[in-house]
C-alpha cells in the first residue's frame, strides 16, 4: 500500500468510528424514549487495488461502517398505572396513523404512551393515533359471523382510530338470577271449593243457641235434611266421593193412632200397667258400647229410666257416644259417629217376662254403618279426612254455621253433585238449602287465565313470597316488576313475574304477567326442576317504544338429590332453595342499568379497550391488533420512533394478541428503551480510541510525506 493509500485508510477509519460514535450518541439520547430500539454500527473492510501474492505496489484499504437497528430486541416492561399506556411483550407492533381522521400513512410502533387529544382520540407522544378494530355489541371483530361490519379484519381498512368519547351508555336487562329461600312449612294455597251453609232451623242446638262442630244436625222438616240424603264431590272430572246424611233411627209418630203405649204426645206417659218395671230397651254401638234403658213409672233420665218419648230422648242424650232428640213427634236416635252401626234390642223385664216389646212399640229398627255417613260437621270432616283429593275446614258461629269443602290441589277442578236427586231436600240444585254452587268450579290457581286466579291479578294474596325487581329497557329506563311465589303442593311452588304497572308494557294481558311456571324441590331442599315456562326467554315489549327485551331467568342448578345413582345432574342450593325458616333473600341480581357517563377507559392483556361508566357498566368497544412481519429488523425507521414497511421487512399480518408468537399486551405499562447505558459508554470509549488511532495514522503518514518532500528539495 502506498503512503497515500495509508492516508486514505486512516480517513475511512475516522469516518467509520464517527458513524459508531453517532449511533452511540443516538442510543444514549433515546435512553428514556418509550419503545426505542438500540442501533449499532457494523464494520466491513474496504480493499482497493490489485490482489494476489505480491502487492508491493498495491492500492489503498480501510473500513466501511453502516448503522443497523436491533428492532427485535425486547425492552423492559415498566408499569405506569396509567390506563391508556400500552406495552407489548413479544415481536408485534401497534398500528398507528399520522392523521386524526385515519386517512394518513399507516405506521408501526412500540411507543404506547397514549393520551386523549382534544377530540377524544388516543395519540402517543410522537403525535401518532392508535388504530384498533371496532367491536360490535357482542364483542365481535369486523368480518366475524354476526357482525354487521363485513370488512375482513386482516385488512388495514378494518381499523379505526380509537376515540374515547363514549359519553353515555344504558344496559338493557338480559338476565335475572335468583338466590333466596322458600319456607318449606308454608301452607299450600287452598284449592277450589264451596261453603255448606247450615240453616239454623235444622241445627240441633243441644239445649242452647250456640252451634258447634260436634252438634248433631237435626233431620226432618220441609227445610231440613232427610235421612239418606247425600251429595258427591268430583275432582278433576273423575275422582268422585259420595257423602250420606243419615245414621238416624226413627220411631213412629206418637200422634198416629193410639200413639206409643197409649201416649199421644211426646211428653205423655207410656201405659206400663200395675208393675214398676216392664221392659228394657238395649242400644249397642261402637261409640257407646251396650247400654240399657228401662221403662219405668218413675222416670230418671240420668239413670236411664224413662216413661215417655221425651224422657227416653233425654236418657239417651245423657249417654256418651249417643244422641237423640224428638222432632215432629218422632224420636231420632243415632251414634254421635254416624258411621257406627247401631243395634236396638228388646230385653224382657224381670216381672212380666216379655209381655211388652219396646222395640216393636217404638217402631225403631237397627241400621248398619260404614257408608260415609255424617250427622255432625265434625263427623263429615272426619270422613273427608280419609278421602284423597279433598279436605275441609269448619266455621261455627251462632247465626251462620258453615263448613268449607275444597280440593287439596289448587290446580284441580271441583264439582258438587246431588247424589240422591229423588230426595226433596237436596244439597244441590234449585231446592238447595245449603248454599253449594252447581257446575264445575275452575282451579283456584291458574296463572295464564287472563284476569283469573293468579298472584298478578291480586286474587291470590295469602301464603306468598314477593319481591320487587327493577328491570331496565334499552333506553335505560327502569321498570318495577314483582317476583312472587306461592306453594301449590308438597315441594312445589308456582312462580310469577309481572309488571307492577301493567301499562308500561305492551301485552294482551291486563295483569302485567310476563312469565310463570313452577319450581320443584328435592327432599333435601335443593332445586329439582324448573318448568319450561321459566326456562324460555322472557320477551317484553315496552310501551315507551324502547327496543323489546329478551331476559333469561336463572333459579340455580336443578337436578336429583345428592347420592342418586346414575343422576346426570345433581340439584344444588346455589339459587332458590326450600328449607324451613324464613324466606331469606341472599341475592336477586339483574344485569341492566340506567344511563351512565363515561368514567374511565381500560385495556386488558388481550388488547380489548373497554369503556367504564358511572352506572357500573363496562362495555368492550375496541381491540388492539398486533402487526407482524417476516423480518422485523428490515423495517424502515421514521421520525417519532415508528417504522414503516419495506421490501426487506416483508408484508404485514394483523393478528390478535397471543396468536402465533406475536406477543401479548401489557396494560398500564410502557416498554423502556432497549439501550443499555453501560454498554454504550464502553462502546464509546472503544470508538474514541479507534478514532484517535486513525488520526495518529494520518499524522504519521503526513510526517513521512514531509520527509519525502524534504528529500526532493
Amino acid at each position: 500500500m502506498s503512503l497515500y493509500g495509508s492516508l486514505f485508510s486512516g480517513v475511512t477509519g475516522i469516518n467509520s468510528q464517527g458513524t459508531a460514535i453517532s449511533s452511540i450518541s443516538n442510543n444514549i439520547s433515546n435512553i428514556n424514549t418509550v419503545g426505542y430500539k438500540t442501533e449499532a454500527a457494523t464494520f466491513s473492510s474496504l480493499v482497493t487495488g490489485s490482489t494476489g501474492l505480491s502487492s508491493a505496489s498495491g492500492g489503498g484499504g480501510g473500513a466501511l461502517a453502516r448503522t443497523r437497528s436491533a428492532i427485535d430486541g425486547q425492552g423492559l416492561i415498566q408499569p405506569t398505572g396509567v390506563s391508556t399506556d400500552v406495552a407489548i411483550s413479544g415481536k408485534g407492533f401497534m398500528v398507528v396513523n399520522d392523521k386524526n381522521d385515519g386517512t394518513g400513512t399507516y405506521l408501526y410502533t412500540r411507543a404506547g404512551s397514549f393520551r386523549t387529544d382534544s377530540r377524544g382520540n388516543l395519540q402517543n407522544a410522537a403525535g401518532y393515533y392508535l388504530q384498533a378494530w371496532p367491536l360490535d355489541n357482542q364483542a365481535r371483530l369486523p368480518g366475524e359471523p354476526g357482525n354487521l361490519d363485513t370488512t375482513p379484519n386482516a385488512r388495514l381498512d378494518s381499523l379505526v382510530i380509537v376515540n374515547t368519547r363514549g359519553s353515555t351508555v344504558a344496559q338493557a336487562t338480559t338476565k335475572v338470577s335468583f338466590g333466596h329461600n322458600l319456607k318449606a312449612t308454608e301452607q299450600t294455597i287452598p284449592g277450589q271449593g264451596a261453603d255448606i251453609v247450615l240453616p239454623v232451623s235444622v241445627a240441633d242446638f243441644n239445649g242452647g243457641p250456640t252451634f258447634t262442630s260436634t252438634s248433631v244436625i237435626a233431620p226432618g222438616g220441609t227445610s231440613g235434611l232427610a235421612t239418606g240424603e247425600s251429595f258427591a264431590v268430583r275432582i278433576n272430572g273423575t275422582n268422585t266421593t259420595t257423602f250420606n246424611y243419615g245414621g238416624f233411627a226413627e220411631s213412629v209418630d206418637v200422634t198416629v193412632g193410639a200413639g206409643i203405649l197409649g201416649a199421644t204426645t211426646t211428653s205423655g206417659s207410656f201405659s206400663i200397667g200395675a208393675t214398676d218395671e216392664l221392659d228394657i230397651l238395649r242400644i249397642s254401638s261402637t261409640s257407646s258400647g251396650t247400654v240399657d234403658f228401662t221403662l219405668s213409672n218413675s222416670p230418671d233420665p240420668i239413670n236411664g229410666r224413662f216413661n215417655s218419648l221425651q224422657t227416653l230422648a233425654d236418657a239417651i242424650n245423657n249417654t256418651p257416644g249417643l244422641t237423640a232428640r224428638v222432632t215432629n213427634n218422632r224420636l231420632y236416635v243415632s251414634s254421635r259417629d254416624a258411621n257406627d252401626a247401631v243395634t236396638f234390642t228388646n230385653v224382657d223385664g224381670p216381672n212380666l217376662g216379655g209381655a211388652t216389646d219396646i222395640v216393636g212399640e217404638l217402631g225403631i229398627a237397627s241400621f248398619a254403618g260404614g257408608l260415609d255417613r255424617f250427622n255432625t260437621f265434625d263427623g263429615l270432616k272426619n270422613v273427608i279426612a280419609t278421602k284423597s283429593g279433598i279436605t275441609s275446614s269448619i266455621t261455627s258461629t251462632t247465626s251462620d254455621p258453615q263448613m268449607r269443602i275444597f280440593a287439596t290441589d289448587p290446580l284441580a277442578t271441583i264439582e258438587f253433585l246431588d247424589a240422591a236427586p229423588g230426595v226433596a231436600n237436596n244439597f244441590i240444585g234449585a231446592a238447595d238449602e245449603f248454599g253449594i254452587p252447581t257446575g264445575v268450579l275452575d282451579p283456584v290457581y291458574n296463572a295464564l287465565n287472563v284476569g283469573g286466579n293468579n298472584i298478578a291479578s291480586g286474587k291470590i294474596k295469602a301464603n306468598i313470597f314477593s319481591k320487587n325487581i327493577t328491570l331496565f329497557d334499552g333506553l335505560g329506563v327502569g321498570h318495577d316488576f314483582i317476583y312472587s311465589a306461592a306453594k301449590i303442593g308438597n315441594n312445589q311452588w308456582a312462580v310469577e313475574l309481572y309488571a307492577a304497572t301493567p301499562t308500561e308494557i305492551v301485552s294482551t294481558r291486563s295483569d302485567g304477567l310476563v312469565a310463570s311456571g313452577t319450581l320443584t324441590f328435592n327432599g333435601d331442599g335443593s332445586l329439582r326442576n324448573v318448568s319450561a315456562g321459566l326456562l324460555q326467554k322472557v320477551e317484553i315489549a315496552w310501551a315507551n317504544q324502547a327496543i323489546a327485551s329478551e331476559i333469561d331467568l336463572n333459579f340455580g342448578t336443578a337436578g336429583q338429590p345428592v347420592g342418586t345413582v346414575g343422576a346426570t345432574e345433581i340439584g344444588k342450593t346455589d339459587g332458590v332453595t326450600q328449607f324451613d325458616g324464613g324466606n331469606d333473600v341472599r341475592f336477586i341480581d339483574q344485569d341492566g342499568a340506567g344511563a351512565g357517563l363515561l368514567t374511565s377507559v381500560s385495556i386488558d392483556k388481550d388488547g380489548i379497550i373497554s369503556f367504564n361508566y358511572s352506572n357500573g357498566q363496562s362495555r368492550k368497544v375496541y381491540k388492539i391488533p398486533l402487526a407482524d412481519f417476516p423480518n422485523i429488523n428490515g423495517l424502515g425507521a421514521t421520525t417519532g420512533n415508528a417504522y414503516k414497511q419495506s421490501d426487506i421487512s416483508g408484508e404485514f399480518t394483523l393478528k390478535q394478541a397471543g396468536q402465533s408468537g406475536v406477543g401479548v399486551v401489557s396494560p398500564e405499562s410502557l416498554e423502556n428503551s432497549s439501550t443499555e447505558l453501560s454498554n454504550e459508554l464502553t462502546s464509546m470509549i472503544v470508538a474514541q480510541r479507534s478514532y484517535e488511532a486513525n488520526t495518529k495514522t494520518i499524522t504519521t503518514v503526513d510526517g513521512l510525506l514531509q520527509k519525502l518532500t524534504d528529500m526532493l528539495r
